[in-house]
């Protein structure tokens, strides 16, 4: 019975090898962070509230997710009971400045991916994600909860570096904001 088990177990088919290997997407999660802390939140790495996690989905692509909060905010307490409408509208104000450079951010965070993803296939998409955190006391108007872009890999990688100007950036990346 022994010897039965052992020839079925030898003959079956080892499992196949992840294109992409985790210590890769491992690594680009650690690269996304500093991006991020750098590029957009001024070196706060505090405000990094979920630290990148990506994930390579065979057929479909690789996903990279973090969540971030913008710009601090004042905090309730018993010395500051409640938050007033000025420090709303300046908070929401500081926040939407920053939009535009986290929008930039992910899309070079989404070239770079694709560059070095070697095991990505063509047709597979890149997607970066990010969540965007607000108290509830916050004025959220004309601000997103979440900022999704995604494209092809072959889309990311056929532009040379030099020729990555915005506007090519906006036709390529298909960005969606919640």
């Amino acid at each position: 019975m022994r010897c039965l088990l052992l020839a079925i177990l030898l003959s079956m088919p080892a499992a196949p090898k992840s294109r992409v290997e985790r210590a890769t997407v491992s690594q680009m999660e650690k690269d996304m962070d500093r991006t991020l802390e750098r590029e957009v939140l001024d070196g706060n790495g505090y405000l990094l509230l979920g630290y990148a996690r990506g994930v390579f989905l065979d057929g479909t692509g690789a996903v990279f997710s973090a969540e971030v909060n913008l710009a601090a905010g004042p905090a309730v307490s018993p010395f500051r009971p409640q938050v007033t409408r000025d420090d709303t509208t300046k908070l929401r104000q500081r926040k939407a400045d920053k939009l535009p450079a986290l929008r930039m951010a992910m899309r070079r965070l989404m070239f770079d991916i694709a560059g070095r993803l070697e095991g990505l296939n063509a047709d597979e998409e890149v997607v970066v994600a990010i969540t965007l955190f607000h108290h509830h006391w916050e004025d959220t108007a004309g601000l997103p909860s979440q900022i999704v872009m995604r494209a092809p890999k072959k889309k990311l990688t056929e532009i040379p570096t030099a020729k990555r100007d915005p506007e090519k950036l906006e036709s390529l990346i298909k960005a969606e904001e919640f």
